[in-house]
């Protein structure tokens, strides 16, 4: 095939790894720019940045996402998620009650199984809030236990995220209470 813009009419071969420089077009807007041929007849070809969406697809993990209110001391335990695509875990929690102590445990798993890290957090009643770390490890799971009272408001959402916004487990404004373990 010629290029109209330079006559360049590439080998097999050559088409053959621009086609594969250029095969996902939904998020690769031309992979490879050919300028021109020197004086020696060699073909300059220059590899482009790659162009992504302007929307990047994140994801809601719906198996990490909840609002059934949970009675007091109940526990929700969401599934396994592969979060190697993802540059980003965004855990939003918003109740009426306090979870218990540590209630927020954010999992994190090589191979969807076993446990190899833990980050945990309290959370408090009527103070939504936000935890955004970069996964730790391949898969992520996020289990939420309540405190001592029944909820009659509970929202619970987990989202991977392509792209970073955060990098702070807590918001700049918020009083920082020593809920780290």
């Amino acid at each position: 095939m010629s290029d109209r813009t330079t006559g360049y009419n590439p080998t097999s071969e050559q088409q053959q790894n621009m086609d594969n420089l250029s095969f996902d077009r939904k998020h690769l807007v031309n992979a490879v720019e050919i300028l021109t041929e020197n004086e020696a007849g060699t073909t300059i070809v220059r590899q482009k940045p790659l162009a992504t969406e302007s929307n990047q697809t994140n994801h809601v993990c719906l198996d990490n996402t909840t609002s059934t209110i949970l009675a007091e001391n109940d526990t929700f335990t969401g599934e396994w998620q592969d979060c190697l695509n993802y540059q980003e875990v965004n855990i939003s929690v918003d109740t009426d009650q306090n979870s218990a102590t540590n209630g927020l445990v954010i999992q994190w798993s090589a191979d969807g199984t076993v446990i190899a890290d833990t980050d945990t957090f309290s959370v408090y009643a009527n103070a939504g809030t936000n935890y955004t770390p970069n996964p730790a490890f391949r898969y992520v799971r996020v289990v939420y236990t309540n405190g001592a009272v029944a909820q009659t408001r509970f929202n619970l959402m987990t989202i991977l995220r392509r792209g970073a916004t955060g990098g702070s487990f807590h918001r700049i404004d918020s009083t920082l209470k020593d809920d780290l373990v």
